[in-house]
């Protein structure tokens, strides 16, 4: 491995690095304060309505926050030798209508769903919650977007602070001062919840808007181009149609598996009391301890593995997967082993007594998320290299497997089933998807804990060669 990608690497992990840390600390502070501050049965409802606003993020960017980064990235050393080339001001101009407008409609949506929901649950103000509900769905989606967009240009400070599925770690820190402020002045409820996290967008949407203006003057010109045929020319309608034909697999390979990820919720949700849903909700959320290694390397590739394949440079690209695949593997070993020894502790220290109960999950879903660690990046590999439909049909099957098993486990074996069924289906995917990268790609994403690629990573300024 050459020293220019290592330090490439380390650099973009670093960012990456700060970015989830400190999204880490405001989901779980502001997780940790909900589940004190409400009634069990009131932070069972959030969690049931959080979980809804990733979804609505990305049904309403349409897969185009992915599609925009491959294309960007791609282009970066692309040849351009059609006539018909389409810059990325003119990119922007015609997807962020289309966000703009879906998220409008989800949003309209998500209210009239919400509002009867959250009367029928009995919950205070169910309009008022409803509508600011919908808002944080609006302004979340369109800050999804405009900030994944950054990624693109390899900007590794500003789309890792606002950008990710996820929402981004500085809105979600400010949500949780806004919290802090707000617990401090009274006690919380589902109303003011939602109003903190709506005016946290509010604020941070428009510094996302300027950012990308300026990045956006470094535009380059891409063609848009079928994975079967020359480059599109012409007025322009066949280029939408092929960018459809790249961002709607996209869409449902990342819908289907944030469904995949919150369908113990949504399960939950439905064969349970909201209070038994928050003992469950604090297990999962535990898993971002575990999971944050896996995120930093996956985010930190995700803009060169396409400009690697474009270029055919296949040892380089096995070099950066393995590299990323072993140092997410140590850490994540080391924090799955506390979080399984020391769950009951855990979790009574972070969200109180009443959650204590919830160890058993914990240690369920700790052993089903090590495997999927040990698979390393293997569906960012799949989906940036133009498998986008194979991503897609492996998410599709997975996610009917965790329905079915979900549903067996929760109606048979209560939480404790639905538990097992949700690391059944983490194991089923990550596998998957692991042995179609090698069989098609010809990359082996799996960890190997070589110490010597870990070594170079934390002093890579000092590399010679490695291989």
């Amino acid at each position: 491995m050459n020293e220019s990608l290592i330090k490439k690497f380390a650099s973009s992990a670093l960012f990456v690095l700060i970015s989830r840390l400190m999204a880490f600390v405001a989901i779980f502070g502001f997780n940790a304060l909900l589940a004190r501050a409400l009634a069990p049965e009131e932070f069972g409802i959030f969690i049931l309505l959080f979980s809804f606003l990733v979804l609505i993020s990305l049904f309403s960017n349409c897969g185009l926050n992915v599609a925009v980064v491959k294309l960007i990235a791609e282009a970066q050393d692309a040849k351009r030798s059609s006539t018909d080339v389409v810059s990325t001001t003119k990119l922007l101009k015609m997807l962020i209508p289309v966000v703009v407008i879906a998220s409008i409609a989800l949003a309209t949506l998500a209210y009239i769903l919400a509002s009867n929901w959250l009367a029928v649950a009995g919950v205070g103000n169910p309009n008022l919650v409803a509508f600011l509900f919908s808002v944080s769905a609006l302004l979340r989606s369109l800050h999804l977007m405009l900030a994944e967009s950054a990624r693109g240009f390899h900007d590794r400070i500003w789309s890792n602070l606002f950008g990710s599925v996820a929402g981004g770690p500085l809105p979600h820190l400010l949500f949780l001062v806004l919290l802090g402020v707000a617990f401090w002045q009274g006690p919380l409820n589902l109303t003011i919840t939602f109003g903190c996290y709506a005016a946290a967008f509010v604020v941070t949407l428009p510094v996302v808007c300027v950012k990308l203006f300026q990045l956006n003057r470094r535009c380059v010109s891409m063609n848009l181009q079928s994975q079967d045929g020359p480059a599109v020319v012409g007025s322009g309608g066949t280029s939408k149609l092929t960018l459809a034909a790249l961002a709607i697999p996209l869409m449902m390979t990342q819908v289907l598996g944030v469904g995949i990820a919150q369908t113990d919720i949504w399960l939950a949700g439905s064969f349970a009391a909201p209070a038994v849903l928050a003992i469950y909700a604090v297990a999962q959320r535990m898993l971002a301890f575990l999971t944050i290694p896996l995120q930093i390397t996956n985010t930190a590739i995700i803009s060169d593995v396409p400009q690697l394949f474009q270029q055919r440079d296949m040892v380089q690209l096995q070099n950066l997967v393995s590299l990323a695949a072993n140092a997410s593997a140590l850490p994540a070993l080391i924090v799955g082993a506390v979080l399984f020894a020391f769950s009951e502790t855990i979790l009574g220290l972070a969200f109180g007594e009443y959650y204590r109960s919830g160890a058993i999950f914990l240690k369920i879903l700790v052993l089903g998320q090590l495997i999927c660690v040990a698979t390393g990046p293997c569906q960012v590999v799949l989906m940036m290299t133009g498998r986008e439909k194979t991503a897609m049909a492996v998410n599709f099957v997975t996610a009917i497997f965790a329905v079915i098993s979900g549903l067996v486990g929760v109606c048979y074996f209560g939480m404790v089933g639905l538990a097992t069924s949700v690391s059944l289906t983490i194991v089923l995917q990550n596998l998957c998807n692991w042995w179609i990268v090698k069989k098609q790609i010809g990359v082996d994403t799996r960890c190997g804990l070589n110490l010597v690629e870990l070594s170079t990573l934390l002093n890579p300024l000092k590399v010679k060669k490695v291989y």
